[in-house]
């Protein structure tokens, strides 16, 4: 299955599997320095929020969902 979301980071564009990918690096769990430093910005944070890939604790956290 070809997975369609795509997310846009600086002149890349990230599918929802190297979004996953990334979080999964850090234990599922980012901080938003640590979101930054993936060049994934306030912007792009905020869709992942809208679109329910991503959910807001104290940190930022993949929804078991999209695991």
């Amino acid at each position: 299955m070809i997975n369609l979301f795509w997310f846009y980071r600086g002149e890349e564009m990230l599918t929802h599997d190297e979004i996953k990918n990334l979080f999964e690096q850090h234990g599922n769990v980012m901080r938003t320095a640590e979101l930054r430093a993936s060049r994934i910005y306030y912007e792009d944070i905020q869709k992942l929020l809208t679109d329910g890939i991503i959910e807001k604790i104290k940190q930022f956290s993949l929804l078991s969902k999209n695991k």
